[in-house]
């Protein structure tokens, strides 16, 4: 009895913080968890602007910027490790078919990059490949007490569970994922509650890089911390680390990758190679039905669409073939006619990045501004 009602109010608290934008639990890998949480998706009621893509979306689109500049948006932030656009559209229809209608958001802000577009790793149709991992699918088909995700042959579509199945899934969802939640809605709650107390939060912006900002008592961050504890005491770093781990961000805290080092990584990387040499024209097919389906979605629901095209380091872009290149942001303006377009791909330096699409924090904010820039003056336009 015990156990059940510390459960229950553990489980209270969670939704409270997700409701009021606090806490965003699950790291890289099991983000997607995050689309069956309808605190997070669908409460409360009101306008509503999703930041859909890959984890480079979730990382370098500002939650704060964001909502600074739509105060009378919800932002429900949506990165998916590893996502395409296959799980975009994935997305976008669970939330259409589980949440309703209302729970549709007004703007539509999709993050793309070459991997994306290209579907890689393919989890549907004759390029599919077998076996490969996707946190999306695997969330959806293992704890969504409604759906499970089908491959189909242009695009992977969504189809009910008997409800065995869906109480087997809400069950199991009860059991292995609910400590992620509870671990997120302490943190905000003790953030604030110090906060309400007076304390100051240290900037995380004067934060030195940290290997894993989630568990910092490591070799190699214990002696930033504590650096870092002396600078600005320990509360205000205590804030600002459980301000960060209630966050929906990881890599633009952590250390960059040494440039010489990522060369190489990339360069000897047979999946790399695929999506460098992929050719857009062979699979036209392919992006315009998944792009078109899109559009329709957001024409169905009254939504206004932008597509940004993300940042990408220099060091990654020099693989491309220039030509194939070309063809990529060629099919991607034709197939989006009319839906504002904006193409960052090589927007930042080396330097401003982790690795080869991930921004540290002070490319984000650039990202950021640039995306919310741009959505303003389409608005404004429109009015």
């Amino acid at each position: 009895m015990v156990y059940g009602s510390l459960h229950w109010a553990l489980g209270r608290l969670a939704v409270g913080s997700e409701v009021q934008g606090k806490a965003y639990p699950y790291l890289a890998g099991e983000d997607p968890i995050r689309l069956l949480l309808p605190s997070l998706v669908r409460e409360p009621p009101g306008r509503r602007m999703i930041l859909v893509g890959a984890s480079e979306t979730g990382e370098n689109m500002l939650l704060d910027r964001f909502r600074a500049a739509f105060p009378d948006h919800r932002i429900v932030p949506s990165g998916i490790s590893t996502g395409t656009v296959d799980d975009v559209l994935v997305v976008l229809n669970y939330i259409e078919e589980v949440y309703g209608s209302a729970a549709v958001p007004e703007v539509i802000v999709v993050g793309v990059t070459v991997r994306m577009v290209g579907n890689f790793p393919r989890r549907f149709g004759p390029g599919r490949l077998v076996g490969a991992y996707s946190p999306l699918f695997n969330a959806i088909n293992d704890y969504s007490p409604h759906r499970r995700v089908v491959p189909d042959r242009l695009r992977s579509r969504l189809e009910p569970k008997s409800r065995l199945e869906g109480e087997r899934s809400r069950l199991r969802f009860l059991a292995r994922k609910q400590q992620p939640r509870f671990r997120a809605a302490l943190a905000a709650w003790l953030d604030e509650g110090l906060g309400a107390a007076g304390w100051e939060r240290a900037d995380v912006g004067e934060l030195e890089f940290l290997d894993d900002v989630w568990n910092p008592l490591n070799w190699n961050d214990v002696p930033v911390l504590a650096a870092f504890t002396r600078d600005h005491g320990v509360v205000p770093t205590l804030r600002m680390w459980l301000s960060v781990y209630g966050s929906p961000y990881q890599t633009q805290y952590m250390r960059p990758l040494d440039p010489a080092w990522l060369a190489e990584d990339l360069a000897q990387q047979s999946f790399s190679r695929v999506v460098y040499e992929w050719d857009p024209g062979a699979e036209a097919e392919m992006v315009q039905a998944q792009l078109g389906d899109l559009r329709e979605f957001a024409a169905r629901h009254g939504s206004r669409l932008y597509v940004v095209n993300m940042p990408e380091n220099p060091i990654s872009l020099q693989y491309y073939e220039a030509e194939r290149y070309e063809a990529y942001l060629d099919l991607l303006r034709t197939t989006l006619s009319g839906v504002p377009f904006l193409d960052l791909h090589d927007r930042l330096p080396a330097d401003a990045f982790v690795d080869e699409t991930h921004a540290v924090l002070s490319g984000a904010e650039q990202v950021s501004e640039e995306i919310i820039r741009f959505i303003t003056a389409e608005e404004d336009g429109e009015g």
